[in-house]
C-alpha cells in the first residue's frame, strides 16, 4: 500500500507489511477510514523516524505555540521551502515523497524553524495583518499557568518551564544531558 510506505518509509518490509494488515483488518469503508487510522497511531505518533517535511512541522508547532499568521505568513513560507527543495508545484513531476536532508536544505529547514517558528513572537497590540510584527507566537503560550514556578527557587522554575516546552513540542521530558 503506497501511503504505508509514504508515512513509514523508514520501516522495513516485514513491519509495513503488519501495518497493511492492522488497516484491513479493520475493515475501512473510506479513504478517510484509512488515512486517520495511520496519521493518529502510536506508531507513526512516536516510533516513526520519517522526517517531517517543512509543512508538517510548521502547521503542528504553529499550532501548538498558537501561532498568529499574517499576510506575509504564507509567502516567507513559500520562500523558505524553495531554499530547502521542498516547493510545492516547482518540479515537473511533483515534489519527492522524501524529505531533502542535504546540508544546506536541513541547514535551512532548522533555520526556518528557529527564526520564524521560535524566534518571532507576536505583537498582540498590532492589529495590522501585513506588519511583519503580526506574525509569531503568541505570548500565552509561555504564560505561568502552564507550569509551576517555585518561589525562591529559580532553577527548578526554569527546568519546570523547560520541561513543559519539551513536552508541548516534542511530547517528552528533557533530559539531564540537554540542560
Amino acid at each position: 500500500m503506497r501511503v504505508v510506505e509514504y508515512f513509514f518509509p523508514n520501516k522495513d518490509a516485514n513491519e509495513k507489511d503488519a501495518i497493511v494488515m492492522q488497516i484491513l483488518d479493520s475493515n475501512p469503508q473510506k479513504w478517510q477510514d484509512i488515512f486517520l487510522q495511520i496519521i493518529f497511531s502510536k506508531e507513526y505518533l512516536l516510533n516513526n523516524d520519517k522526517t517531517l517535511n517543512i509543512e508538517e512541522r510548521f502547521y503542528s508547532l504553529s499550532k501548538k505555540m498558537k501561532y498568529r499568521s499574517g499576510y506575509n505568513s504564507f509567502y516567507k513560507i513559500r520562500e523558505e521551502m524553495i531554499k530547502m527543495s521542498q516547493a510545492t508545484m516547482k518540479y515537473k513531476l511533483g515534489r519527492s515523497i522524501e524529505v531533502p536532508i542535504d546540508t544546506l536544505s536541513y541547514a535551512i529547514y532548522f533555520q526556518f524553524i528557529r527564526r520564524i517558528i521560535f524566534f518571532d513572537m507576536a505583537d498582540l497590540e498590532t492589529t495590522d495583518r501585513t506588519n511583519n510584527a503580526f506574525d509569531g507566537w503568541n505570548s500565552e503560550y509561555i504564560d505561568t499557568t502552564h507550569f509551576e514556578i517555585v518561589e525562591n527557587d529559580a532553577r527548578t522554575s526554569l527546568r519546570n518551564f523547560i520541561n513543559y516546552i519539551y513536552l508541548d513540542l516534542l511530547s517528552r521530558e528533557v533530559s539531564d544531558k540537554e540542560l
